[in-house]
């Protein structure tokens, strides 16, 4: 009779852990589920931040992204020279062409501001037709105006549109 009892002692005891077991077993595909909702949830809010440090139109940094990252590469102690521009003439294109033909000009604008700065430069738009460009280094006041002719000059040279009135230029 004890080895009766004792093994129906055992395979209760071993259905006891066969239900533990399985217990678990949910428990950690429900943890594995809940991981990989919230793993896709954060992914989603970064995503949300990048955006809302960019320019939705021309896709450059807007005045929050160019803020952070130019802030961190100064709290480092390094130097730099900024550019402040905008085009002039773009109210005309606006009151001449509609805000449609504006809005190409700004993307075109920002194209060619992204293809005429050096590598290392942080490129944002403020607003409007207000661009902004940071070069992370120091410059001696001869190069920044040689910098700034030439970013001018490239810049213009893709403006140019055959057959349009109002002529945009750059001021810095």
């Amino acid at each position: 009779m004890e080895g009766c009892e004792m093994s129906k002692m055992q395979t209760l005891f071993k259905t006891e852990d066969h239900i533990k077991v399985a217990e678990l077993e949910k428990m950690k595909v429900s943890l594995e589920l809940q991981l990989k909702e919230m793993s896709k949830m954060v992914e989603e809010q970064q995503q949300v931040i990048a955006m809302s440090k960019r320019d939705p139109l021309t896709g450059l940094r807007n005045r929050a992204g160019v803020s952070e990252q130019v802030d961190n590469y100064l709290r480092l102690g390094n130097k730099g020279i900024f550019f402040i521009m905008d085009m002039d003439n773009f109210k005309a294109v606006n009151d001449t062409y509609g805000h449609l033909e504006g809005d190409k000009v700004l993307v075109k604008f920002a194209k060619a501001l992204k293809r005429a700065v050096d590598l290392d430069d942080i490129v944002a738009r403020l607003g409007g037709d207000e661009f902004i460009i940071f070069s992370p280094y120091p410059m001696e006041k001869d190069e920044v105006r040689d910098k700034a002719r030439r970013l001018i000059r490239n810049i213009e040279r893709e403006l140019v549109t055959p057959g349009r009135l109002v002529r945009v230029t750059v001021s810095m």
